[in-house]
């Protein structure tokens, strides 16, 4: 009577540990591909050449981020009257990232960087 006991555990042990392994190695299969994140180019770009600190990462992809959703949010208020504002609106954040993202010494790199036109007040 034991001996069958036995061989039910077995088998229920072999048969958790297969499924388990099969979830483990077809569960990537099934799972949404990540979206990259808008001005992601951009944001490892200015990583690489700045090497930015942790909480300046951070400050970078917050600034990035809410750069990305004035731009959708102009582009839902009025198409045909975007540009203007888009570059003012790219000025700005350029203007915040030389003010809260890079060191002093790296601001006058990061103009040349950007085309060589300064932020105006």
């Amino acid at each position: 009577m034991s001996s069958l006991r036995l061989w039910l555990v077995i088998l229920a042990a072999i048969c958790f540990l297969a499924g388990f392994s099969g979830g483990v190695l077809a569960g990537p299969l099934f799972e949404e591909p990540a979206t990259p994140r808008p001005f992601a180019a951009y944001e490892e770009h200015l990583i690489a050449n700045f090497d930015l600190s942790g909480e300046e990462r951070q400050h970078l992809r917050f600034l990035l981020d809410r750069y990305h959703q004035d731009i959708e949010s102009l582009k839902a208020q009025y198409v045909d009257e975007l540009e203007p504002e888009l570059i003012e609106l790219g000025l700005s954040c350029r203007d915040l990232i030389r003010k809260y993202v890079l060191p002093p010494e790296r601001v006058e790199e990061f103009d040349r960087l950007a085309g060589g036109n300064p932020p105006t007040p």
